[in-house]
């Protein structure tokens, strides 16, 4: 493997008795109770094994989830009890992506998938199976994932670690837990992970395609008080993801008579550099205010994803080129394009608002009613 890959995480089984709350109905309630297949990863499992080094490390390891690792770890996407992907149609997920609650999906390039950052410092993971367009909405076609971040706390913590392992690869975290008064706490995550090499290597710019880094960080400041608590957040992250991997193996045709298969297997003569990447900033408010016959919840979230997928799309040099007709392999009068190149640009600006109020009748009825805007702009930076 290029990277020292996290122990994926397991999922908690739904079978289990015991006291795992989870917000799958947009209420706060037992796994046990609510009628939906569903899987919960619960942060201290997550930190138990390493964390996550993608959204695949979640998903493989989860019944009736598959992911669709086609291209790269960009615009590579989740499906669910067989539902649908977008890939090579400028479609969206079948798969609704959720943050807290407030929908993080969406966009033609870069929004199929969570952001390496959307997984780190989470409180758990909840996988819903099946239709979850009542309550979801928007994708949610195949079933949702809802990535619960681990919030200021009355209690002071936190913790360091460091990670080192072949081909470069480092990796730094660290979250600081502070109350300030009774009711007021902050919460400060960061993480900064490198890795400078690989296994396909481009001699000519003297770079790794597979290589990658993401530096992430994260300000949090919550308020509590009785029954009403409020929570602010800020992000702020940039991701370089093992690039699009094109390897040159022409079949032979009139140009090529003899076929060319000339290209090493692990090196890529390209004359441009082969780049995936992602810039996402997100601000978040969200509060809850607990009355005696139900619960009132807030949900903001305006998020910003700059998305950059680009690459050598003929897939040689001028060097190669030499070696290619050295070798006779190329018709009388053919040539070959050593310039071409491909860069697909993104830019997704979206607002999430939600407001409902939620409570219950008795011990068998539930009852919930709100409203939910998303506005979102996607197009070419």
């Amino acid at each position: 493997a290029q990277t020292p890959t996290a122990a994926k995480a397991a999922p908690r089984d739904t079978t289990e008795v015991g006291e795992v709350i989870v917000t799958a109905r947009k209420r706060n309630e037992r796994l046990r109770d609510v009628p939906v297949s569903a899987s919960v990863v619960e942060g201290s499992e997550i930190a138990q094994r390493g964390g996550l080094q993608g959204v695949k490390d979640l998903v493989t390891s989860l019944p009736s989830v598959a992911f669709g690792d086609t291209s790269t770890p960009l615009t590579s996407e989740v499906s669910i009890r067989g539902s649908g992907t977008s890939r090579g149609t400028s479609a969206e997920s079948g798969v609704g992506l959720y943050r807290d609650g407030a929908y993080v999906g969406g966009g033609a390039q870069g929004g199929r998938t969570f952001s390496r950052f959307d997984l780190f410092d989470v409180s758990q993971i909840e996988v819903l199976r099946g239709t979850q367009g009542a309550l979801y909405g928007r994708d949610a076609v195949g079933g949702a994932i809802n990535v619960i971040t681990a919030r200021p706390s009355p209690t002071a913590s936190g913790y360091v670690s460091a990670k080192a392992g072949n081909v470069g690869y480092t990796e730094y975290e660290g979250v600081l837990n502070q109350p300030l008064t009774d009711h007021l706490a902050f919460r400060l995550s960061g993480d900064d992970m490198k890795q400078s090499k690989g296994f396909y290597y481009n001699p000519d710019l003297d770079k790794y395609i597979d290589a990658q880094s993401t530096y992430a960080y994260r300000a949090q400041l919550r308020y509590e008080n009785g029954p009403f608590d409020a929570n602010l957040m800020f992000e702020h992250a940039k991701n370089k993801y093992p690039a699009l991997n094109l390897q040159l193996w022409v079949q032979p045709n009139p140009s090529e008579p003899q076929g060319i298969f000339i290209e090493p297997k692990f090196e890529r003569p390209h004359n441009f550099e082969d780049s995936d990447t992602d810039q996402v900033n997100d601000i978040e408010f969200t509060s809850n205010y607990r009355f005696n016959f139900g619960t009132l919840t807030w949900i903001s979230l305006w998020r910003e994803r700059k998305d950059l997928q680009q690459f050598d799309n003929d897939i040689i040099d001028p060097g190669l080129l030499a070696q290619i007709r050295a070798a006779g392999l190329l018709a009388p009068g053919a040539t070959l394009e050593t310039n071409g190149t491909q860069q697909n640009h993104g830019k997704t600006q979206s607002f999430n608002q939600e407001l409902y109020l939620s409570g219950d009748l008795g011990t068998r009825w539930t009852w919930l009613l709100g409203g939910e805007y998303l506005h979102l702009q996607d197009g070419d930076t």
